[in-house]
């Protein structure tokens, strides 16, 4: 619709600048006003494109595009100015059962009930995002490893107890998570992602846990 709606916008404005220019003493003006007008539209809808891809489709939140190039950025400030930073990667326990035994609607509805809990148990400044599947991100700006553990541990608590409904069906799941920070022993963005995903793998061997890189 919005594709068609764009089409007919250019095939006027062209028209407007022919008729304009053969009729009228100051037609660039108005072929003027009709492209200024064309291209605020299409600039919004650009923006709104632009906004949608950063999106994960079903979540609504973030998606790893966008986190990797916040994660880059806040670890370049952290560095330079010697701040924390704390990373949490999550990663749901046996979610292939959930599907299995409910369906994938079920489990697609236990997505996005993790991520709202998620999104409401972090500061406006930290960025929740999707990595892929089952698996989700939190940076924490200014935020020590300490903090972060508490953090961790309180959501792992929080989704325990939450429960998933959908009719007369009901899911509860579990989730591990990896947790590392600057300053620590990370010399570089990829390895702080790379021991948040150590400690998460670690987790995951217990279960429904939350592990620090060593």
């Amino acid at each position: 619709m919005r594709e068609r709606l764009f089409g007919a916008l250019l095939g006027m404005a062209a028209t407007a600048l022919v008729f304009a220019a053969l009729h009228y003493q100051f037609g660039w003006l108005a072929a003027g006003g009709v492209l200024a007008f064309i291209g605020w539209m299409v600039g919004g809808y650009i923006r709104h494109l632009h906004r949608v891809a950063e999106r994960d489709a079903l979540t609504g939140i973030c998606n790893r595009r966008p986190f990797e190039r916040i994660l880059v950025r806040e670890w370049n400030r952290s560095v330079r100015y010697g701040r924390p930073v704390s990373l949490l990667f999550i990663d749901v326990d046996d979610f292939g059962s959930v599907n299995k035994q409910f369906g994938h609607l079920m489990g697609d509805e236990t997505l996005k009930v993790l991520a709202r809990l998620l999104r409401h148990s972090v500061r406006n400044i930290d960025v929740v995002a999707r990595w892929g599947g089952e698996e989700f991100v939190i940076l924490l700006p200014e935020t020590e490893v300490s903090a972060a553990l508490v953090l961790a541990e309180r959501i792992r608590r929080v989704v325990e107890q939450t429960v998933v409904r959908d009719g007369d069906r009901a899911v509860s799941v579990t989730i591990s998570t990896g947790v590392a920070g600057y300053p620590g022993t990370a010399r570089h963005v990829r390895e702080l992602l790379r021991q948040a995903m150590l400690a998460e793998a670690e987790a995951k061997h217990r279960k429904n846990a939350v592990s620090i890189v060593s």
